[in-house]
């Protein structure tokens, strides 16, 4: 779906973060084409850096119609606990994003401009 795509801003960034802005919203609706590619269903739980990342999560929370959670924690602590005799609940979620009106309609135009030849 992507292969051949090349990324590109539709309008002028006025500074540094718009483009890290950008960056975020696109990367988040790639994730989204790819959990839709593999019929995720149910919460999406993020964790590292794009669980922080505020523009990340209402992006893919829009995109997906699903809500999305920040955890705590991190991969090594997933990897402990699976290794671990005894398993112990996860930390509960940081933050829960829910699908915003404004950027389904966003990722709706970015789908659309996606499939086009």
């Amino acid at each position: 779906m992507f292969q051949g795509r090349k990324a590109r801003l539709t309008a002028p960034s006025a500074d540094e973060a718009q483009e890290a802005a950008a960056l975020a919203l696109r990367l988040a609706l790639m994730t989204a084409e790819s959990l839709e590619m593999i019929g995720a269903q149910g919460p999406s739980v993020i964790e590292g850096p794009f669980g922080a990342n505020a523009a990340y999560r209402a992006m893919l929370a829009s995109a997906t119609r699903r809500p999305v959670e920040a955890a705590q924690g991190g991969t090594a602590l997933g990897a402990a606990l699976l290794a671990a005799e005894t398993a112990r609940p996860s930390p509960p979620p940081t933050a829960q994003d829910r699908p915003d009106p404004i950027l389904a309609a966003y990722a709706a135009r970015w789908r659309a401009a996606l499939r086009e030849p």
